[in-house]
Parts: structure tokens; sequence; C-alpha cells
């Protein structure tokens, strides 16, 4: 038995693609739990729904697993987009159920995928001390889970590290974010872009986010399982590149990059609509010896390009 098995949970997202793809090349046995099978079928999978207990408990029966990486989550920070409850049932009963079933296999070593959104409305760069109060169901669901991850981490169940992840963007990008729909618009697949406010307290009246390239995030996934496995103890960490850049700025870069105009609707903001988000990585760099490699808005733009053939 391969005692350096990782089993990622949601490991054919987004995300989760890139990770086992790192983890493989650095010889590290993974294991891949679930609903469909996207890519690789030479890595190991289990396949399932997290909210079931049952088939959590399977990809644990597959190899002795020393650590979980959790990935799996309902994503959607806009209101409207799934109910308070869908995000419960899978972001934190989900949760739960990865947590009891390394309970019961002996596994003690957990890297959790949490969100910039638990912060809410915050003004200048986040350090992870900023008072948490989420305005999304999204965002409440991964504060609930990363209480229950503390709280046994604390009577010493589990070694845990909590990664705040910041706008994770790059490569195949994820879905329903600001980028992902201005290359719908510059694939003729809709024919304009809302854009969710132009009169924000902003320099340019648009959202301000922070952009950080999906292969920066799974480098710092791995050190955190890393730094999990070494410090036996808990801690949170804001994962950004720590650059504040603009909607409007967003769609510049992409304009520029591809050529291509991008035709915009202006549209009253949502209630739900973060005026400002970027992170404070002191903490990261600090703890993980990690900083953004490749995450300039350039970049992140050029490499979503490139994979979809725009470049």
């Amino acid at each position: 038995m391969n005692d350096n098995t990782v089993l990622v949970t949601g490991g054919s997202g987004y995300i989760g693609r890139h990770l086992c793809a790192l983890l493989k090349n650095l010889d590290i046995h993974v294991v891949i739990f679930d609903r469909v099978r996207l890519f690789d079928t030479r890595t190991d999978f289990v396949g399932g729904d997290v909210r079931n207990l049952n088939d959590v408990s399977r990809a644990f029966c597959l190899r002795r697993v020393d650590s979980v990486i959790h990935l799996a989550a309902l994503v959607g920070a806009r209101a409207g987009l799934y109910s308070e409850n869908d995000h419960e049932e899978t972001n934190v009963r989900g949760g739960l159920n990865v947590l009891s079933a390394m309970r019961r296999f002996g596994c003690r070593n957990f890297v959790y995928s949490s969100s910039a959104a638990v912060y809410g409305h915050t003004s200048g760069s986040i350090h992870e001390s900023q008072k948490t109060i989420p305005v999304s169901a999204y965002g409440k669901s991964k504060l609930l889970f990363e209480k229950e991850v503390i709280r046994r981490a604390q009577n010493g169940s589990i070694s845990a590290t909590i990664l705040r992840l910041f706008n994770v963007a790059g490569n195949s990008s994820g879905r329903e974010t600001l980028m992902h729909n201005a290359l719908r618009v510059i694939q003729n697949k809709q024919p304009t872009l809302d854009l969710y406010g132009d009169d924000l307290p902003t320099p340019d009246g648009t959202g301000v986010r922070d952009y950080v390239h999906v292969l920066d995030v799974v480098n710092a996934l791995h050190k955190s399982l890393i730094f999990t496995k070494k410090k036996q103890r808990h801690d949170i960490i804001n994962i950004g590149s720590g650059k504040p850049t603009s909607n409007k700025e967003i769609i510049h870069v992409m304009e520029q990059i591809s050529g291509f105009h991008i035709p915009v609707h202006i549209a009253k903001a949502r209630d739900d609509e973060i005026i400002y988000s970027v992170a404070d990585r002191t903490k990261a760099e600090k703890k993980l010896s990690w900083s953004p490699g490749i995450s300039s808005v350039q970049e992140i733009v050029s490499s979503m390009f490139r994979y979809y053939g725009i470049l």
C-alpha cells in the first residue's frame, strides 16, 4: 500500500483537474472522488456524491488514504443561482461526510479549499484576521464548514489548513464568471456582456477583484498539504495575487489581447455584489513560502485564450 495517497474530492472539477495533474507529476498517488470522470482514465477514480456518506466512504476503501484535499463544493456566490439549502447540503453536510469518513478510516491530514466569499464587504487588502460577514449563501456555507474544521482540529481529531481562495482564473477558467461570460461574447455565443454596476465607490465605478492563476492555486494547495502534514495544527491562509483589478480593466485586457470588441450592457448592481475583494498574501508567503508566479491579469487572460484557441 502506498502511504502517500491523497484523496481529492471534486478532482474532476476546474481546480481539481489541474491539481491532480500536478500531484501525479510529483509521483504522489491520487484518488479522485467526484460525480463524473472527465479526464485521465489511468487515475484511480471513485464516483459518487459528497452528500452521500456511503459514497464518500467507498473512496477510502480503494487505497489507504493519507491526506484529503477537499475541493468538492457547490460554487456560485451570485444570489438566486442556488438556494441556501442547496449550498448547505453540499458545502456543509457534504464536508461533514468527508470528515466522518476520515475519522472512520484513520486519516488526519485535511486541506480545505474555502473562499474569499466568507469575508463579505471589505475595503483595502484583506488579512485573515478580518471579520467574516458573508453576504451570499455560498459564502455562509463555506464559513459554516470552516468553523467545523477548526473545531475538530482544535480537539486534535485532524490537522487542517484552510485556504481562502480569491478569484481563480486562467486556462479553461471557471463558469459563471466575468471572464467566462466575456469569452462567450468573443465566441459569438452571446451578444453582450452584463456588467453589474458602474457607479460603485471604486476608481472606475466597477467591482474590484483579486485574480490568481489556477496553476498558482494548485501550487499553493500542494504546499499546504506539506505544511499540514508537518505542523499537525490548523491555520487559515489567503491565496490571491494581492493585485486589485476592476471589472472594466478585465474587459479592456481581454479586448486588447484578443483584438475583439466586447459590447457591454450595464445592469443594476446586485444586492450581494462585493465591491472590493483583494488579498493580503503576507501569511501565505511566510507560512507556505508561496507567492504567485503567473498571476498577472495579462497572463491569466492569455492562458484562457490559448486554451480555447483564440490565440
